[in-house]
């Protein structure tokens, strides 16, 4: 079964030419697809590829994308900070006047915080080109996890959807098999419940009896809505087996397994068709409520 859950984790990290990067991609349940991305100042250029990437793979779900990238201080070229060397060669001279110290060494003016600063090269085109394009491939293999995890989680979740299917479909054939659907039932409940108030008269027209029956039966008859679900779960017997995000779908069968559910206890007569359409009902909740999950 390919079912995808809209939850799931994806992470990949590499480096190119002394800069490292990390991608970590989270996704939670959501309406439709909903994208956030976090990338460093001076990379907002990926920005719109990472969209468009996500975009790809992605039909629905709150996911949040972040970027981390560190560079190599050992590429940086170092500097010196001439204000800050000035004010400390400055403060040394004084010291050595008035108090009769050794002045500072070039070592111990360097080992001043400050004094010495290390500038990051910025990189020429073509090897942004190549770091943008690492990152970009990172985020790919990302991606691949992120999918690979929602579809491990939606094979879980197909498993136990087709359980609820197959639950519904029992009951539903239960329903459907119970002695108190055939008219004759009806007419004998109600001859019974007659005679229950007449007492000792004989006062019972037959042909009215029937009629009545007749009357109570085309009102309790669930044929249509027995033969819709059954129709329904085969329509979600599909979808728990399609390729394509099926969430709303699904969402929207639940819809209508609840309608007919309410119909058939609202219709039923009798203590038996009542239990197993409340039953059923649970099971139809229990069936939305994993649903939310999909994809």
């Amino acid at each position: 079964m390919s079912l995808c859950s809209m939850t799931g984790f994806g992470a990949a990290s590499g480096s190119t030419e002394g800069l490292d990067w990390n991608w970590e991609l989270r996704c939670l349940n959501g309406r439709g697809l909903d994208l956030r991305l976090r990338v460093p100042g001076g990379y907002e250029d990926i920005e719109p590829l990472a969209r468009r990437a996500l975009a790809d793979r992605l039909g629905r779900g709150s996911c949040q994308a972040t970027l981390q990238i560190s560079r190599d201080v050992s590429i940086a070229e170092p500097r010196l900070n001439d204000a800050i060397l000035a004010r400390t060669l400055e403060i040394s001279r004084r010291l050595q006047h008035e108090f009769d110290v050794e002045p500072l060494s070039a070592q111990g003016l360097l080992s001043v915080r400050g004094v010495l600063e290390y500038a990051e090269t910025q990189p020429d085109e073509g090897l942004r080109k190549l770091q943008v394009q690492s990152m970009v491939d990172g985020l790919t293999k990302a991606l691949e996890a992120l999918v690979a995890d929602r579809r491990l989680e939606g094979g879980k979740l197909a498993v136990l959807l087709s359980g609820q299917v197959d639950e519904m479909s029992r009951l539903t054939q239960l329903i459907a098999k119970l002695p108190a659907r055939d008219p004759e039932s009806h007419l004998t409940r109600l001859k019974g419940q007659i005679e229950q108030l007449l007492g000792s008269r004989n006062e019972l027209n037959m042909d009215r009896l029937h009629a009545e029956a007749a009357v109570l039966a085309t009102k309790a008859d669930i044929c249509e809505e027995l033969d819709r679900l059954d129709a329904h779960f085969q329509t979600a017997r599909e979808l728990l087996t399609s390729d394509e995000p099926v969430g709303r779908r699904l969402d929207f069968l639940c819809q209508e397994f609840n309608r007919e559910a309410n119909t058939i206890c609202s219709k039923s007569g009798d203590i038996d068709t009542t239990k197993n359409g409340l039953e059923l009902k649970a099971v139809v909740d229990q069936f939305k409520e994993q649903v939310q999950n999909i994809e």
